[in-house]
């Protein structure tokens, strides 16, 4: 799995160039969207800089090597950069009997006021993956509400309510 930003496009516009490295640091990737999809141009060591792109373009990209040549495609979730405003919030775990991990944020102290979810599965090979939504504004009353309709989503899905974990405690599941 690779975290890659975007050169110059939040939308991963075609001809846009990326970045991206390993999440286990080994390799660096630099590439072009072309046709929707990220085309790696080179790979480097990962000792290698990697620039930094728009920071909303941030995303994952999973690899897979297809006749020796490395080839990424794009996740079909939304993630969010890591903050330390991240790090300092508590999360109330919801799991699945098959392993499913999904997690929101509380009330209070959330990031600027949103609502931050953490989720991991066999998608996200098996890593958790943080995504602060902006559309959801808990300093409002319509915010709450948008808030406690996804918590319901997630019931009705067969999650079942765990207790409250700091972030730290939390990633160690």
């Amino acid at each position: 799995m690779f975290e890659a930003f975007n050169e110059s496009s939040e939308d991963w516009e075609d001809g846009s160039r990326w970045f991206g490295r390993s999440k286990n640091d080994e390799f660096v990737v630099v590439g072009i969207v072309q046709d929707g999809k990220p085309v790696v141009a080179s790979v480097r060591d990962g000792q290698s800089n990697t620039p930094r792109g728009v920071i909303k373009s941030y995303r994952h990209l999973v690899s897979d090597k297809i006749a020796g040549n490395i080839v990424l495609s794009f996740v079909n979730y939304r993630t969010t950069m890591l903050t330390t405003a991240h790090t300092a919030l508590n999360f109330t775990l919801y799991q699945q009997l098959c392993g499913k991990k999904w997690a929101i944020s509380g009330l209070t102290g959330s990031a600027s006021d949103k609502v931050v979810v953490m989720f991991k599965n066999e998608q996200t090979l098996d890593e958790w993956v943080l995504y602060e939504n902006t559309d959801i504004d808990l300093s409002v009353q319509e915010g709450i509400n948008k808030r406690n309709k996804l918590i319901k989503s997630k019931l009705s899905k067969g999650y079942v309510p765990d207790t409250l974990w700091s972030y730290n405690a939390l990633i160690k599941l």
